[in-house]
C-alpha cells in the first residue's frame, strides 16, 4: 500500500511539473525519484544524490 501511495505522489508531482513547466517542481520530482530509486534498486545511488 505504501509503495502505491509513493508512486501516486511521484506521478502527481510529475504531472504538476508538466502542467506548469516549473523548475522547482522538477527538482522535487527528481529528488523523490532518486530516493525511491536508491531504496529499491541501488543503495549506493543515495550517497551520490546526497553528496
Amino acid at each position: 500500500m505504501n509503495e502505491d501511495v509513493r508512486r501516486q505522489d511521484l506521478s502527481a508531482k510529475w504531472n504538476l511539473f508538466l502542467e506548469s513547466n516549473n523548475t522547482d517542481l522538477l527538482l522535487k520530482f527528481t529528488k523523490g525519484f532518486a530516493e525511491v530509486y536508491s531504496q529499491y534498486f541501488d543503495p549506493d545511488f543515495q550517497t551520490l544524490s546526497e553528496g
